[in-house]
């Protein structure tokens, strides 16, 4: 599947370009028939999977409009410019609000519709949604699609569910398909208890229908019952790890978990994470997938091999920027227990730690919303926001929390361009493919972080084409990453100058001492709030060059909240005025 993907990508690419006639109608030929085969592709590891057992529902919570929605905008496009009329028949009574495997169940409606489609052509093709009450809380859905196509003979119908068959195949010779769309339907539908039937008369047309069972949900949106749920939650003090690589990363990781009220610490390495899980218990670790050196995977199956039960019990959560299908099986098969996908949105994260954190006194419930307070942050008005046609601040905000997370990252973001740009130019140069991958990755989400789209897109295709060793798009692509890149520092020098300038107070001695000390005790108290708000104060000071340089490194390390390590700067710098 992945070389096929890459194969569609280049297409695509070239599509772009200025050709004749002769050379677009071959490439778009050519794109259709990739498509095709992808969807072959698809298919046989579908069917895979259910043969071998290890297809597994995801059930949750969902929308039927949108689900039927969705399904709709694919046939229109699937009928094309054929002489058919589309009709969806809903029952308006149905509870709108479900809980299920909406994404089997938009495959197998597809598949039904997109059949009917392939083997019509005139009259309709009408989608028929209905349910039957079981109980308060229990429906039984069924849906039906029927078409006035050709029809199935009847001695065909037995075999109308068989792998790898298609019926009627002197008539149907010319319609694509791999004999697999119904046999994973059918198989499907069985996974979620339910039934599909088929009732067709040859010549006029055909029906296939199927009845699940689903659970109602509230009337209100699935979303809001959740909202209110996790608005709630705080676990105070439980101690847990962030292990990434990014400092823009941590910093997100930690200011969207501060209002948990957790006890949390950080780790920029995997070796660095594995030392500290040593030295201490944790409820959960939070744990990067793409790393230099050791990444996640390596680290999770070193920490599981250390000797003790606790190392084989604890939580590992898989942090990833490429929450693909088929991840979540791939990290739990090498010993972690689930993933968030990156950006980091608050409702996921904290339907993880409910799930993982183990049942404490701790877990208490809030008079204030968690995430009714984010929401308000992340409502904030444009006046005092960067004003850049590179940079979507609107998603910028959502992903960072708060107005002043954006400014911290992009401040993180704007004093590391320079080494981050080196250091990706000369991996390429040397051709060291592993560790440019990694550093494509770390751009791909710093700029989606600070609402740099263009830039996170262009780097996502870089890191695919890392994964794929594709040294000719590497090679071209990376230099106008870099030359993007760079950019920003331009870009971001007028606002990053603006706030450096500002008139600094000169320090007497003793209110620099007191401020530092201050500072220290916070860091040793892991009182974040306390240590950012001294933090910024400082901003406003200057004593000497010394300062300047102890600060910058107190920063990074509260930006990447290394706390021991802005202690240990302090401590040092504090020395020469013991006495």
């Amino acid at each position: 599947r992945t070389p096929m993907n890459a194969i569609i990508g280049m297409t695509e690419i070239v599509l772009r370009e200025h050709l004749n006639e002769e050379q677009l109608q071959y490439l778009k030929q050519m794109h259709y028939a990739e498509k095709n085969l992808l969807t072959i592709i698809n298919d046989i590891l579908d069917f895979s999977k259910i043969e071998s057992g290890k297809m597994e529902l995801r059930e949750g919570a969902y929308s039927l409009d949108e689900l039927l929605v969705d399904v709709e905008n694919i046939l229109i496009t699937r009928i094309g410019e054929k002489n058919l009329e589309l009709r969806f028949m809903v029952n308006h009574q149905i509870p709108r609000y479900l809980h299920g495997d909406d994404v089997r169940i938009r495959q197998v409606l597809i598949n039904l519709a997109n059949n009917a489609i392939k083997f019509t052509q005139k009259g309709s093709v009408s989608v028929w949604v209905d349910y039957e009450k079981r109980s308060a809380d229990q429906i039984m859905l069924k849906v039906s699609v029927r078409d006035t196509g050709i029809g199935i003979k009847p001695e065909e119908m037995e075999r109308l569910f068989e792998a790898f068959q298609q019926v009627d195949e002197a008539r149907n010779r010319k319609i694509e398909g791999t004999g697999l769309g119904l046999s994973i339907s059918k198989q499907l539908i069985n996974l979620m208890n339910g039934e599909l039937h088929v009732e067709s008369e040859y010549g006029k047309g055909s029906v296939f229908s199927f009845t699940i069972p689903q659970t109602v949900l509230a009337k209100n949106p699935p979303a809001v019952a959740q909202e209110k749920e996790e608005d709630d939650f705080v676990a105070v003090d439980s101690p847990i790890l962030i292990v990434d690589d990014n400092a823009m990363n941590l910093q997100v990781a930690v200011g969207l978990l501060k209002p948990l009220k957790m006890r949390m610490e950080t780790a920029s390495s995997g070796y660095e994470a594995i030392e500290m899980v040593k030295k201490k218990d944790y409820d959960i670790i939070f744990m990067d997938h793409m790393m230099p050196e050791m990444d996640g995977v390596e680290t999770t199956k070193k920490i599981r091999q250390l000797q003790g039960d606790k190392y084989q019990t604890v939580p590992i959560v898989a942090l990833t920027a490429n929450a693909v299908s088929g991840v979540k099986e791939m990290f739990l098969e090498e010993g972690l227990n689930d993933f968030v996908a990156k950006p980091i949105e608050m409702k996921e994260i904290v339907k993880v730690l409910k799930k993982w954190l183990p049942k404490k006194d701790n877990m208490q419930k809030e008079q204030h919303g968690i995430l009714k307070e984010q929401e308000e942050v992340t409502s904030v008005s444009k006046k005092d926001m960067p004003n850049l046609r590179e940079i979507d601040t609107e998603a910028a905000i959502r992903y960072c929390g708060s107005k002043q997370m954006f400014w911290r990252l992009i401040e993180v973001f704007y004093r590391t361009i320079d080494n981050k740009a080196d250091t990706i130019e000369a991996y390429e140069e040397c051709g060291d493919i592993k560790n440019y991958i990694i550093e494509v990755h770390a751009l791909k989400s710093a700029a989606k972080l600070i609402g740099a789209t263009e830039l996170s897109d262009l780097a996502a295709k870089l890191e695919q084409a890392g994964k794929e060793q594709n040294i000719c798009e590497i090679a071209s692509g990376t230099k106008s990453l870099l030359q993007m890149y760079r950019r920003f520092k331009q870009l971001l020098f007028p606002y990053m100058k603006a706030k450096n300038e500002a008139d600094k107070i000169k320090m007497e001695i003793g209110t620099m001492v007191e401020k530092l000390n201050n500072l220290m005790y916070a860091l040793t108290e892991y009182d974040l709030d306390r240590a950012d708000a001294l933090v910024e104060e400082l901003k406003n000071y200057t004593y000497d060059e010394d300062f300047e340089q102890m600060f910058e490194k107190v920063k990074m390390a509260v930006e990447t909240v290394s706390y021991d390590s802005g202690i240990a700067e302090i401590e040092a710098f504090l020395k020469k005025y013991d006495k």
